[in-house]
């Protein structure tokens, strides 16, 4: 997981400006999923194929190509930060942080991860949503049980989860978490057909969310469920469920503290043990282009995440766009 720095120094009486990307990628999912091997770059009608050629290996290609191309007359000093943990929240980079904070002083940053509007039309990024994110653990037995004979009157864990995991959303999908913020957003049209190309949208599935696209893509809070542990369907038994867990992860608008989201106002608990580590104080970037448009409203409940009983709810909170703070 090494992050690497290089420089090139600045003239006297001439900015720094600093270039960030990461060389560490997701993971490939199913390999069957793939048109070709992951790992193995492939041209394909005029575009390279393969996990990480976009996010973010390309843009080390970018930063390189750049400099390359401009030699000598660059006119500013130059350092480039390359990362390998942003996949995974970058959990030492507070420490390289405070250990180099020193040679990654700089009068600009430019972090080159995020898209472009369209293809050949690039777009200057001049933020992105913040992240929180959480484990949820459930469990109404001591053991698992004959669903025949205690179905009905006991709970089990796996559909208390379910239900909790459903009061996160309002009807129409909509996030119903209170107290988190709703940042205005350029006026600019995303047609739904476009957005259902390119993200790849069965035919027959609705939309999620109030407003126009762009403004719940980048100025609303989303919240997604990423992970669950529980039964396989195969070799799955007729039994009630003594224990289950979920990952959930939230997005969260421009404006948004992660520790303030991190327990929104209105929350409750009833929870047996709950016990969390707290987000960073610092405010997290987000998404949204530089002119401001009309602001989206949407009723939200109070979370009620955490209101069953017997639920054990272990929190994590991971906050994302750590060099923030670097250019201020």
């Amino acid at each position: 997981r090494p992050a690497v720095i290089a420089k090139r120094p600045a003239a006297p009486g001439a900015p720094t400006v600093c270039f960030y990307a990461h060389h560490d990628v997701q993971p490939t999912g199913e390999a069957s999923s793939w048109t070709s091997d992951p790992f193995t770059v492939t041209r394909r009608d005029g575009r390279l194929y393969g996990r990480g050629v976009v996010d973010d290996k390309g843009a080390i290609a970018v930063h390189l190509t750049a400099l390359r191309a401009l030699g000598d007359e660059l006119g500013v000093g130059v350092t480039l930060l390359i990362e390998g943990e942003e996949e995974v929240g970058s959990p030492t980079m507070d420490a390289f942080l405070d250990e180099f904070s020193d040679d990654l002083d700089a009068d600009a940053f430019v972090i080159l991860d995020s898209g472009n509007w369209a293809v050949g039309r690039p777009a200057f990024t001049s933020s992105l949503r913040g992240l929180v994110d959480l484990v949820v653990e459930v469990r109404t037995l001591d053991h698992a049980l004959h669903s025949g004979q205690y179905g009905g009157a006991v709970p089990d864990a796996l559909t208390t989860l379910c239900r909790l995991l459903g009061s996160l959303w309002d009807a129409d999908g909509a996030v119903a978490v209170a107290g988190l913020d709703s940042t205005p957003v350029a006026e600019l049209d995303y047609p739904e057909d476009r957005l259902r190309a390119e993200s790849g949208l069965l035919h027959g599935v609705d939309f999620i969310g109030r407003g126009r696209l762009v403004q719940r893509l980048w100025g609303e809070p989303a919240v997604t469920v990423i992970g669950l542990d529980a039964p396989k369907v195969e070799g799955a038994s007729n039994t009630l469920v003594p224990r289950a867990r979920a990952k959930v992860s939230m997005r969260i608008a421009p404006t948004q503290d992660a520790s303030q989201a991190s327990m929104p106002s209105g929350s409750t608990s009833s929870t047996t043990r709950p016990s969390a580590r707290g987000s960073r104080s610092r405010r997290s970037p987000g998404r949204r282009a530089v002119s401001s448009g009309s602001t989206a409203t949407s009723r939200r409940r109070p979370w009620r995440a955490c209101a069953t009983v017997g639920a054990l709810i272990r929190c994590s909170w991971a906050w994302v766009g750590r060099f923030r703070w670097l250019a201020t």
